[in-house]
């Protein structure tokens, strides 16, 4: 019999509620709220490891705990120890102290962990977790279109004039977190758009199983299309809005990921199909970008073509300038396209060197390089671990991306409803190419979203906990 929520125990039924409202709230993090409002996802996260482990020492099932999170827990194993190894021998060697930020960053890594720990477990226990989980994410990026993006659009909110960053301390996490509701989203849109190719002889079975598998639940239905069209369109304004450019190259990874999976799996002639994807993902960038209000999109400009904006300023007021005049003088005075971040290299070479003297890391609390005013650390996640945990961390990180690609990609076959694992993979992606661009080994929906993947079995027959267990 597989577990569900209606006979699950009453403390892993609360654990699963505790842990999905958490993941509504992961984007609240801005310092002007009150501790609890900023916090409400660190304590929710807490309150449901609490009611996991009171139901493994009530009910005694260390045992199957330890068979279906073995995998989880020895890659988090492997990051705590090396970080503990790493600082401890920044400790004897160095002579840097512990201190209240070393054990700050020590309880970041350790709630990352057991929120990937955590989601393994209630998937094994409900194979529909990872729905309720994705959702409940994309309930607070609704948020943000149906409620706070008019308000910053049309009264030029100024927390959200120059950068939208409504919720979080920085809008390069608001760009992060905005990858995952479109990778969601998109996945629908495209999926909307063309049966499965195997979906040929769907209505010949009578088994309501095949039926769901083959995606007779939403694949294909085409009525969603313009719904999902819209709501991609508005995640994909606030994306741009962000300014992060990180975030932009992730949601252009993830959207070439679900482009590609959609062409492999629906009928209909390959070129074809390409051409209409990269036409369908064209336009939402361009009417995403169109949305803006004028001072935004302005502002999205000058972050693409720094020249533009002193020439602007000296007759008008660069906010009040209408968009298509300040693309006209881009064109007019053919001003140079500028992407590449200066300070990001800077970084990358002098942690490189510095990780290089030292394999096993350099620990929590060892002395980071600056650039600026504000940029601290490598910038780069893949650096981030080798300075806080070394080799070990670094083992431990790819042997949980392992286990998590490993389960995605073999569940996305033909006879599958491939959407949900797609969300999963094209979401993993997109958030992994923006990882090279800053330090995101904590990232917790990335740990939500590693967890779920590990042991999602998307329909299919999986070994599951008994619910008495």
């Amino acid at each position: 019999m597989t577990p569900n929520s209606k006979i699950d125990n009453p403390e892993i039924r609360w654990g699963k509620l505790f842990f999905i409202v958490a993941i509504a709230f992961l984007i609240i993090r801005y310092n002007g709220y009150p501790w609890i409002i900023k916090r409400s996802s660190d304590v929710l996260f807490t309150v449901s490891a609490l009611l996991v482990l009171f139901h493994l020492i009530y009910r005694r099932s260390w045992h199957p705990f330890w068979q279906i999170s073995r995998g989880a827990l020895t890659g988090v194993l492997l990051i705590l120890g090396g970080i503990f190894l790493a600082s401890s021998l920044s400790y004897a060697v160095d002579g840097i102290k512990f201190n209240s930020e070393t054990i700050i960053d020590f309880g970041r890594f350790l709630e990352a962990g057991v929120i990937a720990i955590l989601a393994a477990f209630f998937q094994s226990r409900d194979q529909g977790f990872y729905k309720k989980a994705l959702l409940a994410q994309l309930s607070t990026s609704v948020y943000f279109l149906v409620l706070v993006f008019p308000r910053a659009a049309f009264f030029a909110d100024t927390f959200a004039m120059y950068r939208f960053q409504v919720f979080d301390n920085f809008p390069s996490g608001v760009g992060y977190y905005l990858i995952v509701s479109l990778s969601l989203t998109i996945t629908f849109l495209f999926a909307s758009m063309g049966r499965d190719k195997h979906s040929s002889g769907l209505n010949a079975t009578s088994d309501p199983r095949v039926k769901n598998r083959l995606g007779e639940e939403g694949v294909g239905q085409k009525r969603w299309f313009w719904f999902y069209y819209l709501v991609a369109t508005g995640f994909t304004g606030v994306i741009i809005w962000t300014q992060a450019r990180g975030a932009w190259l992730g949601f252009l990874f993830a959207a070439t990921i679900i482009v590609s999976v959609w062409v492999n799996k629906t009928r209909g002639k390959f070129l074809m199909k390409v051409i209409r994807g990269g036409l369908v993902v064209l336009s939402i960038l361009v009417l995403g970008f169109w949305i803006l209000p004028n001072y935004a999109r302005n502002e999205v400009i000058s972050r693409l073509f720094y020249g533009v904006r002193p020439i602007i300023e000296k007759n008008a007021d660069f906010f009040e300038t209408k968009t298509i005049e300040v693309v006209n003088e881009v064109i007019d005075k053919k001003i140079s396209f500028d992407f590449y971040e200066p300070s990001r290299p800077v970084l990358w070479v002098d942690y490189a060197k510095r990780i290089s003297n030292r394999p096993l890391g350099l620990g929590l609390n060892h002395v980071r390089s600056p650039y600026g005013n504000n940029l601290t650390g490598p910038h780069n996640t893949i650096l981030e671990i080798l300075a806080m945990g070394g080799v070990l961390a670094l083992l431990g990180y790819g042997y949980l991306f392992y286990l998590f690609f490993k389960n995605v990609f073999r569940k996305i076959r033909p006879v599958t409803d491939w959407r949900w694992p797609l969300c999963l993979l094209a979401a993993m992606g997109g958030l992994m190419l923006a990882a090279q661009f800053d330090n995101m080994s904590t990232f917790r929906i990335m740990w939500v979203i590693l967890g779920l993947g590990i042991y999602a079995g998307f329909g299919q027959q999986e070994p599951v906990l008994n619910s008495q267990s």
